[in-house]
C-alpha cells in the first residue's frame, strides 16, 4: 500500500481551523452545580472560609507537581516531532505539510540524490528538470521491489499519508527531523526536513535498508 502523495487542501491553515470548530450549544448547569455555587458565594459574603487540613494540602501539592511533570514529559516529544511539520489527523489519513518555509527556496536550485542504491535496482523514472521545478521524483525497481525518492520545496510539501492503522514515529536522518511510517508487506515511508527542502523515500524493502538509503541522500552537482 503506497501512501497518497498528491497535494491537497489549498485553503489556508486559518480557514481549515475555523471551519473545523463545531457549533457549541448554550450550556445548562445542573441543579447540583447551582447549589454548590450558591454555597460558595454565601461563604464568601459571610467571610467564612473552609480550611484544608495541612496533610491533605501537601498531598494536593504533590499530585499537582506529579501531573505537571508527566505533562511536561509527554509534551516535549511532541514539540520535538512537530518542530518541522504541521499535521492534521483525520479518521483514515493524516495531512502533513511543512511548518515553516518563510526563508526556504521557492524552486529547487540544489539537487539531492540517493548515493547508495542497493545492488540490482535500476532507475525506471526521473522527473524532467526545469528552472521552476518544485519537486523531483526518482524511482528505482528490482523485480517486485521499488524505491521512490522525492525532493520538495518546503512550501509545496502537502501530502496525505495513510495512518488509519499505522502510527507515525519520529526519526532523525543526517541530524534532520523527520518521521517514519511502517505499512504492511515491508513497505515504509520516511520523510525529513533539512532546513531547505523536504525529502521522502518510500519502498517495499526492509525498514533498516530504507533508513540506510535515506541517510545516503546527498547534494549533487546539477
Amino acid at each position: 500500500m503506497q501512501p497518497n502523495l498528491k497535494a491537497a487542501f489549498e485553503s489556508t491553515l486559518t480557514e481549515r481551523i475555523i471551519n473545523s470548530v463545531p457549533d457549541m450549544p448554550d450550556h445548562i448547569f445542573s441543579e447540583r452545580f447551582e447549589k454548590k455555587m450558591k454555597t460558595i458565594i454565601r461563604h464568601k459574603s459571610t467571610g467564612k472560609v473552609r480550611r484544608i487540613p495541612r496533610g491533605k494540602f501537601i498531598k494536593y501539592i504533590v499530585v499537582a507537581i506529579l501531573c505537571a511533570a508527566i505533562t511536561a514529559c509527554s509534551i516535549e516529544p511532541l514539540r520535538e516531532f512537530f518542530k518541522k511539520f504541521f499535521i492534521e489527523i483525520f479518521d483514515t489519513h493524516t495531512l502533513v505539510q511543512s511548518d515553516d518555509y518563510t526563508d526556504a527556496p521557492t524552486s529547487i536550485t540544489d539537487f539531492y540524490e540517493i548515493t547508495n542504491i542497493p545492488q540490482g535496482f535500476e532507475m525506471t523514472y526521473k522527473t524532467q528538470i526545469s528552472d521552476f521545478t518544485i519537486y523531483t521524483t526518482t524511482e528505482y525497481r528490482k523485480m517486485n521491489e521499488y524505491i521512490t525518492f522525492t525532493q520538495y520545496v518546503k512550501s509545496k510539501y502537502i501530502v496525505n499519508v495513510n495512518t488509519e492503522n499505522y502510527p507515525m514515529e519520529y526519526i532523525s536522518i543526517n541530524d534532520s527531523d523527520g518521521y517514519i511510517i511502517e505499512f504492511d508487506n515491508n513497505e515504509c515511508y520516511i520523510t525529513w526536513d533539512n532546513g531547505d527542502y523536504v525529502f521522502s523515500i518510500c519502498g517495499n524493502i526492509t525498514k533498516e535498508q530504507l533508513i540506510e538509503i535515506s541517510s545516503s541522500v546527498q547534494k549533487i552537482e546539477k
